[in-house]
């Protein structure tokens, strides 16, 4: 689904794009690109796919110290030099506006942040 039904990715290109650069936050939201249902239906009749369902699934992002997470996170992103290149102000400002836009999220055993998605299903 688009950005606004990611809280994770939306926190993140927040971000990026704040402390790293637009391009960056644009790359870090491309998951969120085809977000828009009807806009899969038709892409996937134009490619000559029949009977097209989409279900919306939200799946639970479970995830136990946000911290750990985001650093593997980046340093397995496209946008990896670019995170490292931050100095350790600039990088603990990032990580801290992240963090907190995902704060309502967090719970006993850390945060559970819902991941909306579209499953199709088609004949060929």
């Amino acid at each position: 689904r688009d950005l606004p039904h990611s809280p994770y990715l939306r926190a993140v290109a927040q971000a990026v794009t704040q402390h790293v650069h637009a391009e960056a936050g644009r790359r870090m939201s491309a998951p969120c690109t085809l977000g828009d249902r009807e806009e899969l239906r038709a892409l996937l009749h134009t490619a000559g796919f029949r009977e097209v369902r989409i279900q919306l699934h939200i799946l639970p992002m479970r995830i136990t110290s946000l911290e750990y997470f985001l650093s593997g996170q980046f340093a397995a992103s496209p946008i990896a030099n670019d995170v490292a290149a931050l100095d350790a102000t600039a990088r603990e400002a990032f990580l801290a506006q992240i963090i907190a836009a995902l704060q309502p999220y967090r719970d006993d055993a850390g945060y559970m942040i819902p991941y909306e998605t579209h499953v199709a299903q088609a004949q060929a």
